[in-house]
C-alpha cells in the first residue's frame, strides 16, 4: 500500500486518511502523534500491509525486483501507479473528489502531525502527489517527496520495473479482484 491505496483503505473524508497517511510516511514504524486510537490505526495499517504483501500477485511483482529487500518498499509505489491508471476498474468513487477530500482532511489535521509528517504532508498537497502516480515520470518525485528511499536503490528498481512493465501490470491486474473486494466492504464517502 502506498499513498493512493491509503485513500481507498481508509474512510475518505475522515481522520482515517490522516492517520493512515502519517503511518505510511513512517512505513508503519512507531510514531507518536496525538490520537487516542493510534494503536488501532497501527494494527489496521499493519494488517492491511501484511494482507497486501502476501497476495500472490504482489509476491510475483516483488520477485521481479532484483534487490529483494527493497522490493517490499518499491512495489506498493508501482501498484499505486497501476491503481491510478485502472481506477475505474477498481471503484466507482471519483478519483478527483477522493483526492480533494484527502487534501482537506490532511490540512485540517496538520497540527496533530509529527514534524517530519507535517513537512511531508504539506509537500504532498503542494505538489499534488496523488496525481503524480498518473505517469512514470512522477514516481521518482513521489519517492523524493514522501519516502526518501535511497535514490540508487529506487533507480535500480525503476530500471527493473521499466524492463518488465507489462509483467508488473499483469501482476497488478491479478490483484484487482482482491483490491475491489477489500475496498467495496470498507469505503464510505463522508461529505
Amino acid at each position: 500500500m502506498d499513498q493512493l491505496s491509503v485513500l481507498l483503505y481508509s474512510k475518505p473524508g475522515s481522520n482515517d486518511v490522516f492517520n493512515f497517511t502519517v503511518l505510511n510516511i513512517y512505513n508503519g514504524h512507531q510514531v507518536k502523534f496525538d490520537d487516542a486510537h493510534y494503536q488501532q490505526y497501527l494494527q489496521q495499517f499493519k494488517s492491511n500491509l501484511d494482507e497486501f504483501l502476501h497476495h500472490s500477485s504482489v509476491q510475483a511483482s516483488m520477485a521481479r525486483v532484483k534487490n529483494s529487500r527493497f522490493a517490499k518498499l518499491f512495489v506498493p509505489i508501482v501498484y499505486d501507479h497501476f491503481l491510478y491508471k485502472h481506477w475505474e476498474q477498481v471503484t466507482s468513487v471519483s478519483k478527483n473528489d477522493l483526492i480533494d477530500q484527502a487534501h482537506a482532511v490532511l490540512l485540517n489535521n496538520i497540527d496533530r502531525a509529527p514534524k517530519r509528517a507535517e513537512t511531508t504532508i504539506l509537500d504532498m498537497v503542494k505538489k499534488n502527489v496523488y496525481h503524480k502516480y498518473a505517469n512514470l515520470d512522477g514516481l521518482p518525485m513521489i519517492n523524493h517527496c514522501v519516502h526518501r528511499f535511497n535514490p540508487i536503490y529506487f533507480q535500480n528498481a525503476m530500471n527493473d520495473f521499466m524492463r518488465q512493465y507489462t509483467a508488473f501490470q499483469q501482476d497488478f491486474e491479478g490483484y484487482i479482484p482482491a483490491l475491489t473486494e477489500k475496498i467495496s466492504s470498507e469505503i464510505t464517502i463522508e461529505v
